[in-house]
């Protein structure tokens, strides 16, 4: 999940520099933002033992969620293509299959 997110970021960057300033700094600074934080998190909980993992893992599904949505509205602007929000938006659902995933297998594990 941790090279998927650094992925998904590294083409938002890209992405974001041949944005107007507007937009650049407005919906796509927040984007990468969150992009950053869920980084954050999943190498958190990648690091961290096995019963302390699920409220980082938790926080990192919202924040994906999260992103899902300001990309939908970014396509709904007009900021990106519909073909690159077909793309970011399949690189989402599946890092928010790999965080579900992840977060089902700790509680099953957990007594």
């Amino acid at each position: 999940m941790v090279h998927k997110i650094c992925e998904f970021y590294k083409i938002i960057y890209l992405c974001s520099n041949r944005l107007p300033k507007r937009d650049r700094f407005g919906l796509f600074l927040k984007i990468e933002q969150i992009c950053l934080e869920v980084i954050s998190l999943s190498l958190t909980a990648s690091l961290e033992k096995r019963y302390n993992k699920t409220p980082y893992l938790g926080k990192a599904r919202m924040q994906i969620e999260t992103l899902k949505r300001l990309i939908r509205i970014s396509s709904e602007l007009g900021i990106v293509d519909s073909k690159k929000y077909l793309g970011f938006e399949l690189a989402l659902q599946e890092m928010s299959k790999m965080s579900t995933n992840w977060l089902n297998s700790l509680n099953k594990e957990i007594p």
